[in-house]
């Protein structure tokens, strides 16, 4: 692999990363009372995260084992090709 295409693929993921986690703060940070009332009053994306909240813990424990190995290989990749 060229050095060009390993510095797009670390810029990548970490964009990718970078995203992840935000996503994962913004969708913690919701107020289940105010997505309750939305369900309440016919809300669909309301019922669609208050499902995602339910169902939180399988949700973010596969998405450490899927991010986690990923981000360590591509540490181990980079890390060769530094001097």
């Amino acid at each position: 692999m060229t050095a060009a295409a390993l510095a797009f693929a670390m810029v990548l993921s970490l964009l990718l990363a970078a995203f992840c986690a935000a996503s994962e703060t913004g969708f913690l940070s919701v107020s289940r009372g105010r997505i309750m009332h939305l369900v309440r009053e016919g809300s669909e994306r309301a019922a669609i995260v208050q499902k995602g909240l339910s169902r939180m813990a399988s949700t973010l424990s596969a998405g450490d084992m899927t991010t986690i190995p990923g981000m360590e290989r591509i540490r181990a990749k980079s890390s060769q090709h530094w001097w």
